[in-house]
């Protein structure tokens, strides 16, 4: 860990610190104290908490404290796009093949880039949706044929 980077070696420490000491769905200390008991810059840990955010590992903004995500649980900024795109597939609005419209969703939801990224991982692993590098519109999220069966 030596040679790590200062950014990386405060991502390392600061999920270590909330895995081993709080359980999902509790809250987490606030960056002052998280960079006292970790004696690291508390614009490390700021940027830390951050990344582990963006991941969907802990929610930022959820009150006076991040609070750390369950397993699968989708991050709480994420839930009304995760329900639009499944409401939109099973009501036909989104059809089987189409290439999902990300950046718009993104602006829909005034989500950046990202956070649009992390709210589709749920839908990709419920087989709402597919990534596909190779797709016939370019990489992207697209609607399987089978996704009618699979949000039914």
């Amino acid at each position: 860990m030596s040679n790590w980077n200062p950014l990386d070696r405060a991502l390392f420490l600061v999920r270590r610190q909330i895995s081993i000491a709080h359980p999902p769905g509790t809250s987490v200390p606030s960056t002052e104290q998280l960079a006292r008991v970790l004696r690291l810059p508390k614009t490390h840990v700021h940027r830390a908490l951050q990344r582990l955010d963006t991941l969907g590992e802990i929610s930022l903004h959820t009150g006076s404290f991040p609070v750390r995500l369950r397993p699968h649980e989708p991050h709480p900024r994420d839930r009304a796009l995760h329900g639009a795109v499944r409401d939109r597939i099973r009501a036909g609005y989104y059809l089987p093949g189409q290439a999902l419209p990300t950046g718009l969703l993104g602006e829909e939801f005034r989500l950046r880039p990202h956070h649009v990224q992390r709210a589709l991982r749920f839908l990709v692993a419920e087989k709402t949706l597919r990534f596909d590098e190779n797709g016939a519109y370019g990489p992207g999220h697209y609607v399987p044929v089978e996704s009618m069966e699979a949000v039914a």
